[in-house]
């Protein structure tokens, strides 16, 4: 019984939520007619010259320093992950340890 009428309340609430939220049928007039489109003329910016990116060269040290960081990272995680594996004797990608 309390659950039909759990069911019946869903039901009145996601229809009221339905037509709460729905547009309304029959296309409205706007209220203001959208201004003309009018045409921008823009010069553009000059491109770099080809060649070597001079500022690069920080850049490319400061990812390649955050990528050894993050590779000892992982490396010291997988380390402590099958260490303490060994340490309660489970096995390890199915092999077991020698006691």
């Amino acid at each position: 019984m309390l659950m039909a009428r759990m069911g019946r309340l869903l039901a009145v609430l996601t229809l009221g939520g339905v037509l709460l939220f729905s547009p309304a049928a029959g296309g409205a007039a706007p209220a203001e007619a959208a201004p003309a489109p009018t045409a921008v003329v823009a010069q553009a910016e000059p491109s770099a010259p080809p060649g070597p990116d001079l500022n690069g060269d920080r850049q490319s040290a400061a990812e390649d320093k955050q990528r050894l960081v993050t590779g000892i990272a992982g490396i010291v995680l997988i380390a402590a992950v099958l260490l303490s594996r060994k340490a309660r004797k489970r096995p390890v990608f199915s092999f077991k340890w020698k006691n």
